[in-house]
This record gives C-alpha cells, structure tokens and sequence, in this order.
C-alpha cells in the first residue's frame, strides 16, 4: 500500500472537513474529539483518505488534477454506487462534491479478498464473484447495440489470435450480444471488500463503462486465470455458477 506523498490531506480536510461531518454526522454533530484523517492508497490522480468523525469512520476519495478527466471518473464512481444504494453491494454513499471532485461513503469493516484468496478457496470465493457481479449488472442501466460476441471480442488486441481465431469464429460467430449494461469492468479481488459475514462488498468503480452483460464474467476470469494458473479450468465454471445463482 502506497502513502500519498503529493496530496495535501489535511489542507483538503480543513477545505471539506465541515462538510463531509455535516453530511455524515447530520448538521447540528457536535464532535467530543478530534477527527482523526488518515492518507491511505495513492494511485496516479486518486487520494484516499480513511477519516474518523467522533468513532464514525468514513472514506473520502479524491479525484486529483493529475487525473485524465477527475470529473468523469467521479460521475462514475458516484453514479455506480447510487444505483446499487441499499443493495449492500457496494458501501453507502453520503455525499457527492461534483465541483471539487470527491466523494464521502461507509468504510467498509472486513478484509480486502486478495487477502483472503488462495488456491485452495479459489473455487468458493469465484463463485461468490459471479453472484455479486450479476446481482450488481441487475441494478445497472443498459443500451441496445447490434454486434455479435466474435466481432466485439475481435476489438480486442490480442484476445483473439491466429491459435484460437477458427475455434472462436466457430462458437462466438454469430451469437448476438445481448444487451450493453454498465460493467464495473475492473475486477480485481483487490476491489472488494469480505465483511466478517462473509458478504462482498466491491469498491472502487471510476474504470465503469458499458460493455456486453456478463462482461464483468470475462474480466474476473481473466484477472483469476493470472493469478491462478494452475486452476485455470475451474474459474470460469465457478464464475458461471455463481452468477446463475444469483436471485
């Protein structure tokens, strides 16, 4: 985990710090101790910051100038989690600052599942990847786009080679994409969250973008299959049965 060397955490928190208490805590909190601000990962364009208002704790995610467009990737991330608002799918969202580009929502107690994943519950935790990623594609709008599953693959660079190109024509050839959908198209298990009952919870969702429903199937597969290549066979019929299950 990177430590933000740039990002002035505790210039930006006596900017914001008024506000995001007020949106969490309600207007009138009264706070008995100090707020305690934490920095915590830093990726190129993104501060986040682990905030404890008074024993509420609370993470603001900054979408800095080095970001490629921080408006866009906050709409993103803010209009995701919205639409999934009391699914328990994603953390609760308290407040959304369009002009300055952040946004305030739950911490989320539990462990990151890249902790947690290893080559023995590969298998159960795939599974439980599938159900969320269907239970979370459920929630999310969608587009009509006429375009059949090789022709989009084929896009691709590289996911289409002269080695596989006869056998993927043969079976994708033909079978229509059925619907875009909003795809949180990043599905590393990094981005989710195990809490101590077991449940996913996904963070992290300013990469969204419309792709083929079942596409975050795909990405899950292939981020898993990297990691696991020795179980290669097993993940995506795990990834399948979960999202099947999914009510």
């Amino acid at each position: 985990m990177k430590i933000s060397r740039s990002f002035e955490h505790m210039e930006w928190f006596r900017r914001h710090g008024a506000a995001v208490v007020a949106n969490v805590l309600g207007p009138e909190a009264q706070l008995a101790a100090p707020v305690v601000v934490r920095r915590l990962v830093d990726r190129p364009g993104i501060a986040v910051l682990d905030l404890d208002l008074d024993g509420t704790r609370v993470i603001a995610k900054v979408f800095t100038e080095q970001n490629r467009d921080p408006a866009i990737s906050c709409e993103r991330e803010a209009f995701a989690m919205l639409l999934m608002k009391d699914t328990g799918l994603a953390p609760r969202l308290y407040k959304v600052d369009r002009d300055e580009n952040f946004l305030v929502s739950e911490f989320v107690f539990g462990d990151r599942l890249d902790k947690r994943l290893t080559g023995d519950n590969l298998v159960e935790w795939a599974r439980k990847i599938g159900e969320w990623s269907a239970r979370y594609i459920a929630r999310q709008p969608r587009r009509d786009h006429e375009i059949d599953w090789f022709d989009y693959m084929a896009l691709y660079r590289g996911v289409i080679t002269d080695e596989v190109e006869a056998m993927a024509r043969e079976r994708f050839a033909g079978v229509p994409v059925e619907a875009f959908a909003l795809a949180k198209h990043d599905l590393d298990p990094s981005n989710f969250i195990v809490r101590p009952d077991g449940r996913l919870v996904g963070i992290d969702y300013e990469r969204t973008r419309f792709k083929p429903v079942g596409w975050d199937i795909i990405a899950a597969a292939w981020v898993l299959m990297d990691k696991f290549r020795d179980q290669e066979d097993d993940i995506v019929p795990a990834l399948i049965a979960g999202w099947n299950s999914a009510e």
